[in-house]
């Protein structure tokens, strides 16, 4: 059997602290699923004389890292391994909605969501597309490949330290552009359906809620 180039062992073996993965990972994630995020906040920009306009999309790059990191770092305070787990989980579903968002030019809210859940087995492979095939082998599984190989050093003072960092910069940032969270929350519709992953995350959870709200045998008071 051939033996890999000594460089490229090195990285499939490398050893990070859990706080570079986390990092590296969210900036990896954010420049690589951020392309529709920064088109769509582009499209819908403010006043065009604004000296201050690209404090906009900003925001919605900012808050998508920031969710990230947090559910990454409180993660990582229970377990390395839950953490990595969650990563290439991301990255396999960012790949294929990615595909989706960037070929169809979709929005995914709740229905598309509840489509996809609705969905039989043929419809889907109707639905697939060789191209689809690039897009996961390429954002998807060849990253995911890489995660699941690297060896992560526990922290948790690290850790620790990077979440209060994380929350006081968040805080900070939020209250120095306090104006342009009304441009998001007036746009959060088009933009929250193209931020990765939580366009998804965030409407299946709502969707799970909905359900078990349905589900639930109503009492009647005394």
């Amino acid at each position: 059997m051939p033996k890999l180039p000594i460089s490229l062992r090195k990285v499939l073996t490398a050893e990070i602290s859990v706080v570079g993965f986390v990092v590296l990972y969210t900036v990896f994630s954010t420049i690589v699923f951020g392309g529709p995020l920064l088109q769509r906040s582009l499209e819908l920009l403010p006043d065009a004389d604004r000296t201050d306009r690209l404090l906009y999309p900003a925001t919605m790059f900012v808050a998508v890292m920031f969710l990230q990191l947090l559910l990454l770092f409180l993660t990582a305070l229970v377990s390395r391994r839950a953490t990595k787990s969650i990563a290439i989980l991301f990255l396999l579903a960012n790949s294929v909605a990615y595909y989706f968002i960037s070929k169809y030019n979709i929005v995914i809210d709740s229905g598309i969501v509840l489509n996809v859940f609705a969905t039989d087995t043929k419809t889907t492979v109707d639905l697939l597309h060789p191209e689809i095939l690039l897009y996961f082998g390429l954002y998807g599984v060849l990253p995911s490949l890489l995660v699941a190989r690297l060896r992560i050093r526990q922290s948790r003072i690290g850790l620790a330290l990077a979440l209060v960092t994380t929350l006081a910069s968040y805080a900070g940032y939020t209250a120095l552009t306090f104006h342009t969270w009304l441009w998001a929350d007036k746009n959060l519709g088009t933009l929250g359906g193209v931020s990765l992953p939580w366009s998804y995350v965030i409407n299946g959870i709502l969707l799970w809620r909905d359900a078990r709200i349905a589900n639930t045998e109503l009492e009647l008071l005394p």
